[in-house]
C-alpha cells in the first residue's frame, strides 16, 4: 500500500502539486489519470523517491519513504521508457539491474521471457519499438517482485495483443494482494482494467474512489427485465417511476434506484433477469470533471475556422 499526504511540489513559480493525498490500496488496480500538466508524471516520481516533496510524505506498507535499509526494495516503477543505452543489449541491461538489486541471472531470464522479450533479448535495445521498450521497461520493473508496482503510461505502443497481455498481468498482481498504480490516458482501457480511479487536475485531487461509483451517471435511472415485465412495469409506476421499455426489451425506470427496483420486485415475488444502473463512461465523466481544470485546450485549425 503506498499512503500519499498532503504532498506539494512547486518548480520555480508553477505548483505542480498541491496538498495531493490519496490511497494505492493493496489488492487493488488504482488509475491516476488527468489532464496533461495536471501533476500524474511528478507525482510519480514523488511516489517513487525520485523527487522531494517540498512538504507531504509518501508512506510504503507502513514506512516513510526513504525509510527502508538498502536492498529491501518493496516498489517497482516504469516511468520512462527510454531512458536505457540504447547500445546496451536487453539481456545485458535486465542483468545489470538484477546485480544491482542482489538478484541472480536467472530471476533476470525470467522476466525476459514473461515479458516475450527472450528472442529478441540479444538485440540492442536502441533498436527496439516503442512496445519492445515498455516489454522492457515493465520486464525491469518486476525484476524484485515487489508488492507495489507504478507504471506511467504502460500501454504507450504496445500492440492489440499486448494491451489485453498487460491488463491481464496487472489484474493478477492485484489478485494476489498486491498494489497497483496505473497512470494513463487511454480512458476507454483503463476502465477495462482498474478497480478505482483518482483523477488530478492543476496539482490537486478531484476525485478518489471505485469506479463503479464514479459510472454511475444518474442514480435514481435504472434497467431492468425479469420474468413478469408487465407486471414490473406497473408496480414502478405505483411507486412514482416513469417506466418506458426500450427496443433491446429492458425496462428503463425513471425516479428509483436498482436497490429499490430490487426491493420492489422481491416484495411482489418478481424474479430479475437484469437490473443495472444508467452508467456513464470513463471518458464521459473525465471530461465533466475536469473541464475547469484544462490548461492546454486545442481550437480548430485555422482553415476549417474560417
Amino acid at each position: 500500500m503506498i499512503e500519499i499526504c498532503g504532498v506539494t511540489r512547486t518548480y520555480a513559480s508553477t505548483r505542480a502539486l498541491d496538498g495531493v493525498s490519496f490511497c494505492v490500496p493493496d489488492g487493488a488496480v488504482t488509475g491516476f489519470v488527468g489532464p496533461n500538466g495536471a501533476g500524474k508524471s511528478t507525482l510519480m516520481r514523488v511516489a517513487t523517491g525520485l523527487e522531494l516533496p517540498d512538504s507531504g510524505s509518501v508512506v510504503v506498507d507502513g514506512t516513510p519513504l526513504g525509510g527502508r535499509a538498502a536492498g529491501q526494495v518493496k516498489v517497482g516503477a516504469l516511468l520512462e521508457a527510454g531512458w536505457v543505452l540504447p547500445r546496451r543489449t536487453a539481456r545485458d541491461h535486465v542483468r545489470l539491474v538484477a546485480i544491482a538489486l542482489g538478484l541472480p541471472a536467472s530471476r533476470a531470464e525470467q522476466v525476459l521471457a514473461f515479458t516475450g522479450l527472450t528472442e529478441v533479448a540479444h538485440h540492442p535495445i536502441g533498436s527496439f519499438s516503442l512496445g519492445m521498450k515498455q516489454r522492457l521497461g515493465i520486464a525491469t520493473a518486476v525484476l524484485s517482485e515487489p508488492q507495489t508496482l507504478l507504471l506511467d503510461e504502460p500501454a504507450n505502443g504496445l500492440d492489440p495483443d499486448g494491451v489485453a497481455w498487460l491488463r491481464r498481468f496487472v489484474r493478477e498482481l492485484a489478485g494476489q494482494g498486491k498494489a497497483v498504480l496505473i497512470s494513463s490516458h487511454l480512458l476507454s482501457e483503463l476502465a477495462q482494467t482498474v478497480d478505482r480511479i483518482v483523477m488530478i487536475g492543476r496539482g490537486r485531487v478531484l476525485h478518489e474512489g471505485p469506479l463503479g461509483d464514479l459510472l454511475v451517471a444518474d442514480r435514481s435511472v435504472s434497467f431492468a427485465s425479469c420474468d413478469d415485465d408487465a407486471s414490473l412495469a406497473v408496480r414502478c409506476r405505483e411507486a412514482g417511476a416513469e417506466v418506458v421499455r426500450l427496443p433491446d426489451g429492458r425496462l428503463r425506470i425513471a425516479g428509483l434506484t436498482v436497490i429499490e427496483v430490487s426491493r420492489l420486485a422481491r416484495d411482489h415475488d418478481l424474479l430479475l433477469t437484469h437490473l443495472s444502473a444508467a452508467m456513464a463512461s470513463l471518458e464521459e465523466r473525465f471530461a465533466a470533471i475536469t473541464e475547469q481544470h484544462v490548461d492546454y485546450r486545442a481550437g480548430l485549425h485555422p482553415a476549417a475556422a474560417r
